[in-house]
């Protein structure tokens, strides 16, 4: 089954695998194996005992609207092209940059000049 999944969980991007589906009332839902997970769950540890409630296992299934389904080599291939275009741009040197921005700043007060 091994299906891979992500979820945005308080601003926390969690990677995990299927390990379990079941419907219910109409809906799919999916036990998943959830990968370097301490932040998540010291989370969810603290909202526990600051309610003062128990951890219920129900709570392991996920609604299919709840995670995003994705291919993991095509994440990283996409993740490594904002790398390689990071790349490319700390490669523009100091000088080609402050020369662009003074023909931007050319353009701009050319425009002002001739709209006042």
């Amino acid at each position: 089954m091994s299906r891979s999944v992500y979820q945005i969980y308080g601003g926390m991007l969690r990677f995990g695998n299927v390990k379990e589906e079941k419907i219910e009332n109409g809906w799919k839902f999916y036990k998943i194996d959830w990968v370097d997970d301490e932040a998540y769950n010291a989370s969810v540890a603290n909202k526990l005992f600051l309610r003062r409630e128990e951890y219920n296992p129900e709570w392991d299934w996920y609604r299919t609207d709840k995670v995003n389904f994705f291919d993991p080599d095509e994440m990283i291939s996409r993740i490594n092209m904002l790398k390689d275009d990071f790349l490319h741009i700390s490669t523009v040197s100091w000088e080609d940059r402050v020369r662009d921005s003074e023909t931007v700043m050319n353009k701009i007060t050319a425009e002002w000049g001739s709209n006042g």
